[in-house]
């Protein structure tokens, strides 16, 4: 319906504004990115977003393995993709496809011994009308740009080109005049994080249980918890959030789950544990007139969620 489209606009808007506003804070950092990106998961959890950049008769596809770890930010490397697929965009006016894959780089494809030093490659590919010689030489100079003044900065892929050199990584371009284009962007592969084990009762923060069937979400809420001092479990179905409370996972305070999860389900948390629904059926999800179960406001923040786990932590004594 007209509501529930209007809500996926708001949300893609918001979360293209919230890319927008981390990059202001990137451009001021001077060291280079450290933490762990799953670019697999990343890729595949922007493909709503991406669908509202790439909207028909431009037909989209991404492709990626069920893993791909490097070490970088995950904000830039979205950031990189997304202006990736607005200029994919721009150079198929009429329409065309376009193809994001994540995959691993064969022997011949790796920079250095690929043995050694491993790599995942970000492959970007349009039908589009592609780009000439001269303006391939450019491409990468800040605020160059072969589109009228009002409707670009030029910046697009000069941030794409500081996002992967900063990232340690290596890019490339196969283009033609009427065929099209393939960005390539080598990024140094690392081994998955292990997963820290659920701290032990008394070792700090609340504890909050995580429940989001989208890895990517789940990292950035817990993330966001963990930032704000919280101890995070993440789990991706509901069966396995009763599965923690059923093996006596101690301490929980609180727990945070979407609401696609409860639509065929009971909801297995214990009346003393008070509970964030998310998402856009949060308010529609029946769960038996508890007082303790509150549904999140759409479109959701970060910023907002980790408000309102303050707040229900704040009104609710601390397990022990």
């Amino acid at each position: 319906c007209a509501s529930v489209a209007l809500n996926r606009i708001e949300e893609a808007t918001r979360q293209a504004d919230d890319v927008a506003t981390a990059l202001l804070a990137f451009s001021r950092k001077a060291e280079p990115p450290s933490g762990a990106v799953d670019l697999a998961s990343l890729a595949v959890g922007m493909t709503q977003l991406l669908r509202y950049i790439l909207p028909p008769p431009i037909e989209l596809t991404v492709e990626a393995p069920t893993e791909a770890w490097v070490r970088g930010d995950a904000v830039q490397l979205q950031q990189a993709i997304l202006n990736l697929a607005v200029n994919a965009r721009d150079a198929m006016p009429l329409g065309g496809s376009a193809t994001i894959t994540v995959r691993r780089a064969t022997r011949d494809e790796a920079e250095g011994d690929a043995e050694d030093n491993p790599e995942w490659l970000l492959v970007i590919d349009d039908t589009g009308e592609g780009m000439t010689p001269d303006v391939v030489d450019r491409m990468f100079e800040p605020f160059f740009t072969t589109r009228a003044s009002d409707d670009g900065s030029g910046l697009g892929l000069a941030i794409v080109d500081r996002v992967v050199r900063d990232h340690g990584g290596w890019i490339d371009v196969s283009t033609c005049p009427g065929v099209g284009s393939t960005f390539t962007i080598g990024l140094p592969a690392q081994p998955a994080p292990t997963a820290p084990p659920v701290d032990e009762p008394g070792a700090g923060g609340s504890l909050v249980l995580v429940a989001h069937p989208v890895r990517f979400v789940r990292e950035l809420i817990c993330g966001a918890l963990a930032s704000e001092g919280c101890r995070t479990r993440c789990v991706s179905t509901i069966e396995e959030v009763g599965d923690c409370f059923a093996g006596g996972l101690p301490s929980v305070d609180l727990a945070v789950i979407e609401a696609e999860l409860l639509q065929s389900a009971n909801l297995p948390v214990p009346p003393t544990v008070p509970v964030i629904v998310t998402g856009e059926a949060a308010t529609e999800v029946d769960l038996g007139g508890r007082a303790d179960v509150i549904a999140a406001e759409e479109p959701l923040s970060l910023e907002a969620l980790t408000e309102s786990v303050a707040g229900m932590l704040q009104r609710a004594p601390v397990a022990s």
